[in-house]
């Protein structure tokens, strides 16, 4: 990697992304970091997106089209393919990042050892047209994989990889996840990269109800326990003490879904594969709430 000034590959993965879209743009273009790429991966939108992104006439950014709708993370693994760059950043349409995002992460991959790097970001809550930040505690650093496996704490659009971390793993996005394959990636990175992270939130990620459906939560919960069976073979996550955790608050989850979708009955027998009081008591209160409350609460 050039430590003088590394070239960034920023990816963006649309499909459909038009009401947000020229705000992320812009703040790319806003950057204070020059050296970069835009890496524009149109997964088949059928809406102004393309034209939209056509308007921009800026030789970094660049655009791909794919003929037919991909899984997401496929999708996200075919942008990279496309990059140049010594780090890899990614912006979903969605989202929007700081001026100065790009210029105070960058500095964080000083250090060869870094293979990933985060920051705190801002929570856009579409409903109730509200703005939080994401932690309000310190986001560790270094080899935090026990840390990361009770806790996610990298919002997709804060998240910047070395071409040489990446690389390193055996695989990249898995393309069989449609919810965590960020997550998953970001866990197998840890095993041997360290994370450096930046308190000041520099994004901003926009929560609305796409993202809060019964329908992909059931998923989340669904794909968290896929990978949780998968791993217990693999020692480098099974025997973190936060391993057994992580495949609690997928029972959780699943057990939360049920409830949503009024099978509250299914929902009982994962209160026997929690083993965690927490997260028992947690989904033994959701079990006796009302579902209109629960949603409340959630929004």
């Amino acid at each position: 990697m050039n430590k003088q000034s590394p070239f960034i590959s920023i990816i963006m993965n649309c499909h459909n992304g038009e009401k947000y879209l020229n705000e992320a743009i812009d703040s790319v273009l806003n950057q204070t970091y020059i050296n970069y790429e835009v890496i524009f991966f149109d997964n088949n939108s059928t809406d102004q997106s393309k034209e939209i992104f056509m308007k921009y006439k800026h030789l970094r950014l660049k655009y791909f089209f794919s003929n037919q709708t991909i899984p997401l993370y496929e999708a996200r693994k075919k942008a990279i393919e496309l990059a140049n760059g010594d780090i890899f950043a990614f912006l979903d349409v969605d989202d929007k990042w700081k001026p100065s995002k790009l210029e105070i992460q960058i500095e964080t991959f000083r250090d060869e050892n870094i293979g990933l790097s985060c920051t705190n970001y801002f929570l856009l809550n579409e409903r109730k047209k509200l703005v939080k930040k994401s932690f309000e505690k310190k986001i560790p650093n270094g080899f935090i994989l026990n840390e990361a496996l009770k806790m996610n704490y990298v919002g997709m659009s804060t998240l910047m990889i070395s071409r040489k971390a990446y690389e390193s793993l055996e695989y990249g996005f898995d393309k069989k996840f449609e919810i965590i394959g960020d997550y998953d990636l970001v866990l197998r990175l840890l095993v041997k990269w360290k994370l450096a992270s930046v308190q000041e939130p520099l994004s901003y990620y926009r929560w609305h109800g796409n993202n809060l459906s019964i329908k992909k939560l059931k998923l989340n919960a669904d794909e968290l326990i896929y990978w949780v069976n998968c791993m217990k073979s693999k020692s480098d996550f099974s025997s973190k003490k936060n391993f057994k955790y992580l495949e609690s608050h997928a029972y959780g989850l699943k057990g939360l879904s049920l409830i949503l979708r009024n099978e509250r009955l299914k929902a009982i027998k994962y209160l026997f594969l929690i083993n965690n009081f927490y997260l028992l008591i947690k989904l033994l209160l959701f079990l006796s709430t009302p579902k209109f409350l629960i949603s409340m609460i959630r929004s």
